[in-house]
């Protein structure tokens, strides 16, 4: 799916950032369309059976339908190199992919670079950021999160026998709205 933008980055990158100069290639580009929708609908019936938990709402109910949707209207509206000139975003979920299946080949650091060069870094040269900008910053916020969060640990007795009291979790510090079970859409933020 990667390799297939790379005559429409070429053509973008090579005219100064214009998309007028980006060449259609319909053949090409249809059919790598179509195989991208193809493959968000199998994605969504094979994880249905197979990987249920991973699919989210968002990421899955939402996100690939309406890719769909996308897709189908690039086409239909003859916008399909556009599509295509994107396509390279799907490079860090290839590695994602391959981290999957063999867990021994992971790197966090490659995913994590793939990611802002492909979906926020692209996204600020092509103007469209939002989506991707909102998923890094939900991730981060997260990652702050569960720094702040500690498990509290009982203290051993002091020297005269009297035991120290732990510290308690309190709800100023615990919000239920990061418990896993409590994600959904309505608690991402809107701004």
């Amino acid at each position: 799916m990667s390799i297939v933008s790379i005559p429409f980055l070429w053509d973008y990158l090579a005219n100064g950032g214009s998309l007028k100069h980006v060449r259609a290639l319909p053949e090409l580009a249809i059919i790598t369309s179509r195989f991208f929708q193809t493959y968000l609908v199998s994605d969504l019936v094979l994880g249905y059976i197979y990987y249920r938990p991973s699919i989210t709402m968002l990421m899955g109910w939402i996100h690939h339908p309406l890719y769909v949707i996308i897709v189908e209207l690039s086409i239909r509206r003859s916008w399909f190199q556009l599509f295509c000139l994107t396509a390279s975003m799907e490079i860090p979920t290839f590695v994602l992919g391959i981290s999957t299946l063999f867990p021994q080949l992971r790197c966090d650091s490659l995913f994590a670079v793939c990611f802002f060069m492909t979906r926020i870094l692209l996204h600020i040269v092509l103007g469209i950021l939002p989506l991707h900008l909102l998923w890094f910053m939900k991730c981060i916020k997260r990652f702050i999160c569960r720094a702040r969060r500690t498990i509290p640990v009982p203290h051993p007795p002091s020297v005269t026998g009297n035991l120290t009291p732990r510290p308690s979790l309190s709800l100023r510090n615990y919000n239920s709205q990061d418990h896993p079970s409590k994600l959904s859409i309505a608690s991402w933020p809107l701004t």
